[in-house]
């Protein structure tokens, strides 16, 4: 008999993703903070950004290891997520308030900031994005928890992206330094409530076994050498690659080929419309096909979508808002179709060589992909600001 989640669980699930994308949603405001509020060098940004990623990588590592190893009457992964939700309001304060210190100082204080929030970045996602593994055995189930996550991920980009600046104005009063820092002490609080309601609703149903601690070596060998997390890897980090490009290009499509850049937020609210519709849609579809076709077709379909732009006038502004909100519509019907890929992936290797690696396989899958989501995320959030800035400009 399948093991299967309750509506309550599936719902609070997603909302655990919330404090994932606030951190994403608000990279372009950070990188806007570093370099235009706190007047830091953009080179040394660049530089101390570049270096905590590098960390980043083997920080990953790390914590995927330690959920797999982690054995506790509170659970597998909810002990990390308990944590990640106390933490997490204190880094988004942090990495956004600026010290009465000389320009060293910020410096210094910028760097350890936002290397303390991607680890408590990592701490939350990677124990997060496994609990599927152990809260459902069933596909169909996997599919609507994945359903539930994509819906609350892009309702909260929305909200981040369009609710940000504004808040600055209304909360710093003319400073921007408080603003910004007002603003987002409240988005941490937001996510980490959140997370918090998440991890108390959510069940772990299946046991982990216990195992001999490993070297980390014979795990990484073991999973990069199994077919489907290759087949996987390849398909995720094509996805992101493309998601990224997709919504990037907007800003250049607005402003260059249809020649207004006020015409950014018109086209990225169509995308943002079609991604959230797509996944119910996904998840009605879901009842009856099987999820890799549906994913499989629903990429296609984006593929082919995003090739129309090359034969629609640009001067056609509502045929190319129309084709912008179905290339989100076939994004969003796909994540909820591909949500339970890597649970069953996690599944197979463990059948295979029983060893379940499912802290070191999310590690591993997702390090393309969180770099291409900061890098979606800061191009979105860059559109925002850029549409604001030309809007108060042309008054």
């Amino acid at each position: 008999m399948s093991l299967r989640t309750t509506l309550g669980e599936r719902l609070a699930y997603g909302a655990g993703n919330v404090p994932g994308t606030i951190v994403t949603a608000g990279a372009g405001f950070l990188m806007f903070f570093f370099t235009d509020v706190a007047a830091l060098p953009a080179a040394a940004v660049g530089s101390f950004i570049l270096a905590v990623k590098v960390w980043d990588a083997c920080w990953d590592l790390w914590v995927g290891r330690w959920v797999d190893r982690h054995r506790g009457r509170h659970g597998q992964c909810r002990p990390f997520l308990f944590a990640g939700a106390l933490l997490f309001p204190l880094a988004m304060s942090a990495v956004f308030w600026l010290p009465p210190v000389g320009a060293a100082g910020r410096l210094v204080w910028a760097v350890a900031s936002y290397a303390a929030l991607q680890m408590v970045f990592s701490v939350i996602m990677i124990p997060y994005q496994s609990l599927p593994v152990l809260q459902s055995d069933d596909e169909a189930d996997r599919a609507q928890l994945a359903g539930s996550q994509a819906l609350w991920t892009f309702v909260t980009v929305m909200v981040v992206n369009g609710a940000t600046m504004a808040l600055v104005g209304v909360l710093g009063q003319g400073d921007a330094v408080q603003g910004f820092w007002r603003t987002m002490s409240a988005w941490g609080l937001l996510g980490g409530v959140a997370l918090l309601t998440a991890t108390s609703l959510a069940r772990e149903r299946i046991a982990a076994a216990a195992r001999a601690p490993r070297p980390l070596v014979p795990d990484l060998r073991t999973l990069l050498a199994h077919r489907s997390w290759q087949s996987l890897g390849a398909v995720k980090l094509l996805f992101t690659v493309g998601l990224s490009v997709q919504l990037g290009t907007a800003i250049y499509y607005a402003g260059t080929v249809m020649g207004s850049p006020a015409l950014i937020g018109p086209l990225m609210l169509a995308n943002a419309l079609g991604l959230v519709a797509g996944v119910p849609l996904s998840l009605a579809l879901l009842r009856r096909a099987c999820p890799k076709r549906l994913s499989t077709a629903a990429f296609a379909g984006a593929a082919v979508a995003s090739l129309g732009f090359l034969l629609v006038d640009p001067a056609r502004l509502p045929l190319v808002l129309v084709l912008n909100g179905a290339v989100g519509l076939m994004l969003g019907m796909s994540l909820p179709a591909f949500g339970p890929s890597i649970p069953n992936m996690v599944d197979h290797v463990e059948l295979e060589s029983g060893e379940r690696l499912m802290g070191l396989s999310v590690a591993t899958l997702n390090f393309a992909e969180k770099r291409s989501e900061e890098h979606t995320s800061e191009l979105q959030s860059q559109s925002t600001i850029s549409y604001a800035v030309f809007c108060l400009k042309k008054k």
